[in-house]
């Protein structure tokens, strides 16, 4: 969390659109965000992983991956089908 902070101070970050892994970490730093931009107050350390989630989802600027990570993700999209057999 202090190097995002630092990160984000030094480059004057002013907004930013979340894109973290869809699991309780990335609820977290989702959350550690907004906190940071919009000054929320939620002690997110004392929530679950479902109370995490349901937060997140309550948020206008964030995309979740629909799997666990973005590498599943991006694995998935990158597979290629085999052309249909016995056509033209």
């Amino acid at each position: 969390m202090k190097l995002l902070r630092l990160i984000l101070d030094k480059n004057q970050v002013k907004e930013l659109r979340s894109i973290f892994d869809n699991d309780k970490q990335g609820y977290k730093y989702t959350l550690w965000l907004h906190r940071h931009f919009y000054g929320d107050t939620t002690d997110i350390e004392s929530l679950s992983e479902n109370e995490l989630r349901d937060k997140v989802h309550e948020l206008k600027n964030v995309e979740l991956s629909e799997n666990k990570d973005w590498n599943d993700d991006l694995k998935a999209s990158c597979t290629t089908s085999s052309p249909a057999e016995g056509g033209q």
